[in-house]
């Protein structure tokens, strides 16, 4: 074994020199291909120019249109790269994998893949966290919620990788850190422990791939007349394609819709948080379906959110045919004001609101859609989705004293 490691620091003479190289080579290799995109998209454009100059209408939109696609599609070949290498790291050392939010789904195909890490992990995920004491965060933010604020990194060392330099440190300081694409990044490091011989950790030979993504029921204490919310999630997983794209509005019902459902990869998973307001699922679903005509769309909604423009939005729904199942969560109440009174001990009936029926005013647009208010209509449920064509919405009436707390 080296005595000094080649990633160390040496305050006189700074990084060591075949270390540096070969940033410098990954630098390169970069910087080369951007001035290849580069002159690509300008002989495109020129190209678009040249073509449509007799008739100069709808040459911007035309262009702009083409250039995005190309994005796109090189965005697409960057994720493939950057997926496989982590995935060749992680295999290297023996070390589990799993994502943050907006990452879910990118190693689903891994048998040692955790899923999300943090507050929507498993019990079972939980215990791997516990055992580790090392994490390489590599294009995370480390946000408080995906470190179960800070409790998940207490006494581990952290390495942080991130393309932006003012990301690192920005939520949690790390031990070490380095400014750099995930794809070079990753392949730099296997390079480097392969040089060093360095040992695999030998860690997730103990772990249990059955175990790692499940999430055990919580108990069922849900009164007559209204349905178990985790039972119909795990039902709705089964039943719906699993090449779907789930795009879910903001509320108390997100959390477990976010741990409990799958999705094929990050691409296929919105969740409409960034504007942290109720109320803009089922637009943003509208457009995955437009963009998307051959999947399956699941938006899932509160009924406070849908009541902030569900008879336009469910309309164009239904008018256009899209390819679309709406999951309304209906509690018949506002989530956030209902916690917060039942956390002080006061009367939440400010908070309960005396909604018209979803299903039926989805039905009288011209949708398929059914009330559930147990296991009996559940099952019912579950029939008008495998016979659904276009527009189907399935309104769950839960108990608002009976939801999961968020996970948060």
């Amino acid at each position: 074994k080296p005595t000094q490691h080649p990633f160390r620091h040496d305050a006189d003479h700074g990084i060591k020199p075949h270390f540096q190289q070969t940033v410098n080579h990954h630098r390169q290799q970069k910087q080369s291909a951007q001035q290849h995109q580069e002159r690509d998209l300008v002989e495109l454009v020129a190209e678009h120019v040249n073509r449509a100059a007799p008739c100069a209408n709808g040459i911007i939109d035309d262009t702009l249109w083409q250039l995005q696609r190309e994005k796109l599609k090189r965005e697409s070949r960057h994720r493939n790269s950057q997926q496989d290498q982590l995935v060749a790291l992680a295999d290297r050392l023996e070390a589990p994998l799993a994502t943050s939010l907006k990452g879910k789904g990118l190693f689903n195909d891994h048998p040692y893949c955790i899923d999300l890490f943090g507050t929507l992990s498993t019990p079972a995920a939980y215990d791997v966290m516990a055992k580790a004491d090392c994490l390489i965060a590599i294009g995370t933010g480390l946000h408080y919620y995906t470190t179960d604020h800070g409790k998940l990194l207490k006494g581990k060392r952290l390495v942080h990788v991130d393309v932006a330099a003012q990301a690192i440190g920005k939520g949690v300081h790390p031990d070490a850190a380095l400014i750099a694409d995930a794809a070079p990044a990753a392949d730099l490091v296997l390079h480097w422990i392969n040089e060093a011989e360095i040992a695999p950790s030998g860690f997730t030979k103990e772990l249990e791939p059955e175990i790692l993504r499940h999430h055990p029921p919580l108990p069922n204490k849900t009164p007559a007349g209204f349905v178990n919310y985790i039972e119909a999630i795990e039902t709705l997983e089964d039943a719906l394609p699993k090449d779907r794209i789930l795009v879910t509005d903001v509320g108390r019902f997100m959390t477990e819709i976010w741990a409990r459902m799958s999705v094929p990869d990050p691409q296929s998973f919105v969740p409409t948080t960034n504007f942290t307001c109720i109320g803009l699922g089922l637009q943003e679903a509208i457009g995955a379906a437009v963009a998307k005509p051959d999947r399956t769309v699941v938006a899932c909604c509160g009924d406070g959110g849908i009541m902030l423009g569900a008879n336009n939005e469910l309309h164009t729904d239904i008018r256009l045919g899209l390819n679309m199942v709406i999951v309304v969560a209906n509690d018949s109440a506002y989530g956030a004001e209902h916690i917060q009174f039942a956390h002080r001990q006061m009367d939440p009936s400010a908070s309960h609101l005396d909604w018209p029926g979803f299903a039926d005013v989805a039905r009288s647009m011209g949708a398929q859609a059914i009330k559930v208010t147990g296991a009996e209509t559940l099952a019912e449920a579950m029939e008008v989705l495998s016979n659904r064509q276009g527009v189907a919405l399935i309104e769950l009436c839960l108990d608002p004293a009976d939801m999961p707390p968020l996970r948060v």
